[in-house]
């Protein structure tokens, strides 16, 4: 069966921006595509895997709150995302811009 890459890379994006930490497999389920198919459309479309497409996601969704939601503790941003802990959030952060997400707040905020 032949698929709409495109298409079907532009679905994907959909879904990772409503639940941003769903797995490869779980979106497999939910969009009845082979994951094999889905990963093919990432690489053709976004030039990389699906966790560096979830990272960029995440990212931004990340860069977004963090700007938005000062009030909000780093712990609240991290539980917001997903993530079950603060350390694997702030890896996230820190591997996309080299700051603590206390550090890139601070900066975007001056």
């Amino acid at each position: 069966m032949a698929y709409d890459h495109f298409g079907l890379y532009q679905r994907i994006l959909f879904h990772l921006e409503a639940t941003p930490r769903i797995t490869l497999t779980a979106l497999s389920r939910e969009l009845v595509v082979d994951r094999h198919t889905l990963e093919r459309a990432l690489h053709v479309h976004a030039g990389g895997s699906f966790k560096e497409v979830q990272s960029s996601v995440l990212f931004q969704k990340a860069q977004k709150l963090l700007i938005t939601k000062p009030n909000w503790s780093i712990k609240e941003v991290a539980f917001h995302l997903g993530y079950g802990s603060r350390r694997s959030f702030e890896r996230l952060i820190r591997s996309r811009c080299d700051l603590s997400p206390a550090e890139f707040r601070k900066r975007v905020s001056q």
